[in-house]
Parts: structure tokens; sequence; C-alpha cells
């Protein structure tokens, strides 16, 4: 998951979604939040909700469970060394 906060005098812009869809992409994370102060212009909206990717306020990010939000998967997998030893004689 990657959560990126904008603290701008306008709102989240074309360009600056088209950004974070190609890091989502790159890292191969599975979901993104974009948190904003100034909102979203509507194409910023309809990009968001193509490509799943959730929008907040400020109001929202700060009012949000986020313990919901972040589960971390665990992988758990035991691994056995397996060492041989040869011996040879000294030559």
């Amino acid at each position: 998951m990657i959560i990126q906060c904008k603290n701008q005098g306008r709102p989240v812009d074309i360009i600056q979604i088209e950004s974070f869809v190609t890091m989502l992409k790159d890292v191969k994370a599975n979901k993104g939040i974009i948190v904003s102060n100034s909102g979203f212009s509507k194409s910023v909206i309809r990009i968001a909700k193509y490509y799943g990717i959730e929008l907040c306020s400020i109001h929202e990010a700060l009012n949000k469970d986020w313990s919901l939000e972040l589960n971390i998967p665990v992988i758990w997998d035991v691994l056995e060394a397996n060492v041989q030893i040869a011996l040879s004689p000294p030559n």
C-alpha cells in the first residue's frame, strides 16, 4: 500500500494522479490512497475510481481507523539446513 499526502494550494490534478498510478504499478502495490488538503479535480476522481485508488480529505484521513487498512500478511516458512562434509586425505 502506498499513501501519498498532498499539501498544496490547488486540487490534485491529472499529472499528479498519473504519476501516482505509475508508481503503484512500478512497485506492484495492491492499494493506493491519496490524501489532499485541497481536494481533487473531477478528472482525478474519475481516474482514481477506475484504478481503485482511494481519495481522502485531511478531515477524512484524521478520522479514519487506519488499523483496518493496514493488514500485513505474514508468511512463515521453516528452513532446515542440510550440511554434508566430505573429508579427503591430504596429498
